[in-house]
């Protein structure tokens, strides 16, 4: 396979990648095939193997990245990107297609389960806090021991939300801390180091 039909199907399978890294190893690419001395119209693939192989091993890489970045800042946001990473990973991995698919049927599960999961969350969360704010009148209206009962009911409903909220965000950076680990063991057999 000659430079650039290479460059070009590589480019293909680094799409779902940030921008800045998706220019970065392209770049990295380019550099090392001109300080190699290689043409438009040499054959790559004997030097640094098939496009595929190439972005599994970036994809592989920008998900060590992430990985370092999530146990750093441990937040959501870098949990979903890094499930990204981990789904882009697979697409781009030399492995069999019924892995792949049953890889893709389970995270799919994984997903629906953790959707299912949050909406309920929400519906309870949202449910408590209007009974809560509904029970706040009748605070007022009772008298004794009757109204220290009911605050008690409206606090109670208010931090059942707080602790639900909690845990869902728990939830989920667990959830995508397993599909890493996952994912590196199902491709840390044969995976080439690159220089990337």
């Amino acid at each position: 396979m000659n430079k650039k039909i290479f460059m070009r199907q590589l480019e293909a399978k680094l799409r779902g990648l940030p921008k800045d890294e998706q220019k970065d190893a392209l770049e990295y690419y380019e550099e090392y095939f001109a300080d190699m001395g290689i043409g438009d119209d040499d054959d790559v693939t004997q030097v640094v193997g098939t496009p595929k192989d190439v972005a599994h091993n970036i994809l592989n890489e920008c998900l060590t990245k992430q990985e370092e970045e999530n146990v750093k800042n441990n937040s959501v946001k870098n949990s979903v990107k890094s499930i990204w990473l981990v789904i882009l990973g697979i697409m781009a991995a030399p492995v069999a297609l019924p892995l792949i698919i049953a890889f893709a049927a389970v995270a799919f599960s994984l997903f629906i389960t953790v959707v299912a999961v949050g909406v309920s969350a929400v519906a309870c969360g949202i449910t408590a806090i209007i009974v809560g704010v509904a029970l706040i009148p009748g605070v007022i209206w009772a008298s004794g021991v009757q109204s220290t009962f009911i605050l008690g009911v409206c606090l109670l409903f208010i931090g059942i939300t707080i602790l639900m909220t909690m845990l869902l965000i728990e939830l989920a950076k667990a959830i995508a801390v397993l599909l890493l680990k996952l994912y590196k063991k199902i491709t840390k057999k044969g995976v080439v180091k690159n220089e990337y």
